[in-house]
């Protein structure tokens, strides 16, 4: 039985809850305190562990900066290697514009036109989604909020909570 077959199956037929179930509630409000304490928990650890984090990156920092400062690169055990890495390519547009006054017009214009195009696309993909959904906020400037919530409708959402009994 694949993973979906199983889960298909257990909606239709679920495993048997061991425990009380006149205390399903209680059961379950326990649960949730249980649940809230470990993410508690999981965000003082992740809070401690970025702080150390950010400690060592500082204090390797420093020292690195400072080994490179006074020239001692290597010891015994260890040396500092340096590797050079190189980003994407940067072009001068006034280098390149010296160059050639005919090739940087065209350049240009190049330029231009895609924008151009893309400018053209993006009202394309504009006037497609016109049918398909509204911009709620500009929508509400033009017509009015209460005119726009008439023609809305909010989507129900149903959960479910476990709470005290007062």
């Amino acid at each position: 039985m694949d993973p979906r077959d199983e889960l298909l199956s257990l909606k239709e037929h679920p495993l048997p809850v061991e425990g009380d179930d006149s205390i399903l509630p209680t059961r379950i409000a326990k649960i949730e305190e249980e649940m809230k304490g470990v993410e508690e928990e999981m965000r003082a650890v992740n809070e401690k562990l970025s702080e150390k984090l950010s400690d060592l990156r500082g204090s390797r920092n420093l020292l690195l900066d400072h080994a490179i400062l006074i020239g001692i690169v290597e010891d015994s055990a260890w040396k500092i290697e340096k590797s050079v890495s190189f980003g994407n390519r940067v072009a001068d547009p006034i280098k390149l514009k010296s160059l050639s006054a005919e090739k940087w017009k065209l350049y240009s214009e190049s330029v231009r036109d895609k924008a151009m195009q893309d400018v053209k696309l993006l009202l394309q993909k504009a006037k497609d989604g016109l049918e398909k959904s509204v911009n709620l906020g500009i929508a509400d400037k033009i017509f009015g909020k209460n005119v726009v919530d008439g023609c809305s409708t909010k989507p129900e959402m149903v959960s479910f909570k476990v709470v005290r009994k007062e």
